[in-house]
């Protein structure tokens, strides 16, 4: 039996598609990649492609932008992942960690009033 607040999924979701883009930059840099590498980055780039949908939306039920803005032009950060520069990824972190902040602060101030008994098998 645990407690379970109603963001913490989310904030589990959006915390490991932001570890995957993390994961993804560190590979893509390196010029040399080897065979394993190569798979690696492939493996990600569907997970992220799979996953990115959902955490747009709730990137934007945390009440963040799913965009930023390039040069005075926007660009949709969720839509177009692969298209942004390594460098500009960053900026896709942070509307991630300013989401995962609004949920952390969603939990504060709304308590226990929105905790989920949970009962069932927990992998110790």
């Amino acid at each position: 039996m645990f407690l379970l607040n109603k963001y913490d999924q989310k904030i589990k979701i959006i915390t490991e598609f932001k570890l995957d883009i993390k994961k993804y930059i560190s590979l893509e840099v390196n010029e040399y990649q080897s065979d394993n590498e190569a798979k690696k980055i492939l493996s990600l780039r569907e997970k992220l492609n799979t996953l990115a949908g959902e955490v747009r939306n709730y990137v934007e039920k945390a009440g963040v932008s799913s965009g930023f803005y390039i040069d005075q032009a926007y660009t949709p950060a969720f839509s177009n992942l692969f298209n942004i520069s390594i460098n500009n990824l960053q900026a896709v972190i942070d509307l991630l960690d300013q989401a995962i902040g609004n949920y952390k602060y969603l939990q504060k101030i709304s308590g226990a009033n929105v905790s989920i008994l949970c009962i069932g098998l927990v992998n110790s």
